[in-house]
């Protein structure tokens, strides 16, 4: 049973569209937008923080929750 959240909404397809992110997008749709990052530092709890050349991704549990 997939809940509505889950699923990737128009508007987000849009950002991914043109190679961008925003806070509450998953691992694989910043990955679709992005590409694969340079480097994945993860830790205990679910978080983790991927790296790009001008550009960070901190996630929790697979959702991003800050760009830096």
């Amino acid at each position: 049973d997939v809940c509505s959240s889950d699923l990737t909404t128009e508007e987000t397809w849009d950002l991914i569209s043109h190679g961008e992110v925003r806070k509450g997008m998953t691992t694989d749709e910043c990955r679709l937008s992005l590409g694969y990052p340079i480097r994945v530092h993860k830790v205990t709890g679910g978080y983790e923080t991927w790296y790009y050349q001008r550009k960070s991704l901190d996630f929790t549990y697979k959702k991003l929750e800050r760009i830096n």
